[in-house]
């Protein structure tokens, strides 16, 4: 929407400001206009309220008394003076340009005026007609040179009045503002006009630009955003197609990991069948291997030296047993039987079995368990072996004693964090649409030696391990049955500071099911 456009925003408030900015500076320079035009209105009604008296003094001392209405009437005719009069000291008009008035009252309110102490007075009032007039009152002192006439004891012979119209300077003034009005609306529209113009070219455009890359560079990376100017936006242009450049070769990189893994993949597919079918064909005969070495090591003496051997035998047997058995469960693995399982149980059953091996490794077992915990759906089995291979393997990673501490409690956490059906969810849409689900979390921590950075990429990898014993399918197929159970699996670990599994099972509310039984 236009509304929404940064150009409109910037281009109206810049408007504004420059309306108000503007508009203050048209109102005061009309202001002062206003006021010079007044000023040299008064000076120009002084001055002829000076010619007018000196006039009448003149025609006065030399005792010319008639020629005094003459010089008034004929002082009256100016088009721009409304009348001239003089009154005597009760406000009387005894001469004035309009004959008709000579004798009646001038009706000006003298309150609050001393005429004696002003050389001259002047009022902004309006006539007879309702227009307006600036009135000039001027004293006429008697002077000594007056006495003859009019005697030594009064002070003022008359008051001069000389009206002129203000109707020019009003016109004048009104004609100034409306040229100044139309000159700031003229002037601002133009710099509205011209400020749109130059965010179009140096603001919008180039954003345009930049946001229309953007979207091709949805579509496929091979896009680069022009570069115009090197200022903020030319950076911003050069950043982004630094950041494009980077991407593309993340991209090619990933695809390559990508086509890497998957030929992986089918290799650990050929690999897994051809395992299963070996370990298939190892596991009767080595049952039956197994149980004629026990027959034969029930005639043979304790004391007899060939007993250890026996025993060596089938141990070495078992550890063959336990390798045929991981192999076929990464191969083929089972379907989880799900049922309500209470984690809390199983983890005590865990802890009661693994104890007299911690015991024997001087390894110590601390428990946490939040209260009424709920329940999930698994497959308890399933769920045991998962905890047994990561607490074995922490009982493993600290030959010389140590701790390992279980702690379960719930927690909500973002969708991206768990398995869905053998997809993990988008974490950006998770994220932006504030996917959290409930779930039971199990932490289990050693002080063991810890995994290096480059290991912890490839533990859960099939066939990885760091021990000279072992196939390293354990954590390949824990990773697998936490997947199947709708679930997440996250480590924390630093060399020489020990290691932290974290297990993510969803709840299960009224009846709603784990992802992995869909």
């Amino acid at each position: 929407m236009i509304i929404r456009s940064l150009k409109t925003k910037i281009t109206v408030m810049s408007s504004a400001i420059l309306v108000l900015a503007i508009g203050f500076g048209t109102w005061v320079n009309i202001d002062f206009q206003t006021r010079q035009l007044r000023k040299l209105t008064e000076e120009k009604v002084t001055i002829l309220a000076n010619t007018i008296e000196r006039s009448l003094n003149i025609a006065m001392l030399e005792g010319r008394s008639r020629d005094v209405q003459r010089v008034v009437e004929m002082v009256g005719t100016h088009n721009k003076i409304g009348v001239v009069r003089v009154l005597d000291g009760d406000g009387n008009i005894i001469r004035s340009s309009k004959i008709i008035e000579i004798g009646t009252q001038s009706g000006i309110d003298m309150t609050g005026i001393n005429i004696l102490d002003e050389e001259s007075v002047l009022l902004e009032d309006r006539n007879e007609h309702g227009e307006p007039v600036l009135r000039s009152l001027r004293p006429i002192l008697n002077k000594p040179e007056c006495f003859h006439c009019h005697g030594p004891d009064q002070r003022l012979n008359g008051i001069l009045e000389v009206d002129v119209s203000l109707a020019e300077m009003h016109g004048e003034v009104d004609r100034l503002q409306k040229t100044m009005v139309v000159w700031a609306l003229a002037i601002t529209l133009a710099l509205a006009l011209a400020l749109s113009a130059l965010l179009s070219r140096l603001v919008t455009n180039p954003i345009t630009d930049l946001m229309n890359t953007m979207s091709r560079a949805e579509e496929g990376l091979d896009v680069r955003a022009k570069v115009a100017s090197e200022d903020e936006l030319g950076r911003l242009a050069h950043s982004f197609n630094s950041m494009i450049i980077k991407l593309n070769k993340t991209k090619k990189k990933v695809e390559k990991l990508h086509y890497e893994q998957m030929r992986k993949a089918d290799r650990l597919a050929t690999v897994g069948e051809m395992a299963a079918g070996i370990a298939h064909e190892i596991k009767n005969p080595l049952t039956g291997i197994a149980g004629v070495v026990q027959i034969l090591g029930r005639d043979i003496p304790a004391e007899d030296p060939r007993k250890p051997i026996i025993k060596e035998v089938l141990e070495q047997i078992d550890r063959l047993d336990k390798a045929v058995k991981n192999l076929l469960s990464f191969a083929r693995p089972p379907m989880p039987n799900l049922t309500s399982v209470n984690i809390t149980m199983l983890m005590e059953k865990i802890a009661a079995f693994l104890t007299p091996q911690f015991n024997k490794n001087r390894v110590s077992l601390t428990k946490q368990y939040t209260p009424g915990l709920p329940e999930i759906s698994g497959d308890p089995e399933l769920l045991q072996q998962v905890f047994l291979n990561i607490m074995l393997n922490a009982n493993q990673a600290m030959p010389d004693g140590g701790e390992v501490s279980v702690s379960v409690g719930t927690e909500f956490v973002p969708g991206y964090m768990l398995h869905r059906a053998g997809v993990w969810e988008d974490r950006d849409e998770a994220e932006k649409e504030g996917d959290r689900h409930e779930v039971v979390c199990v932490r289990i921590s050693d002080s063991g030696k810890g995994i290096t950075q480059d290991n912890m990429a490839k533990i859960f990898n099939p066939f990885f391990t760091t021990r000279q014993q072992g196939t390293g399918l354990g954590l390949s197929i824990t990773h697998k049955i936490v997947e199947q159970h709708g679930g997440g699996i996250a480590v924390d670990s630093e060399p020489g500071k020990g290691t932290t599994f974290i297990i993510y099972l969803p709840v299960v509310r009224e009846g709603i099911t784990a992802g992995a039984a869909a």
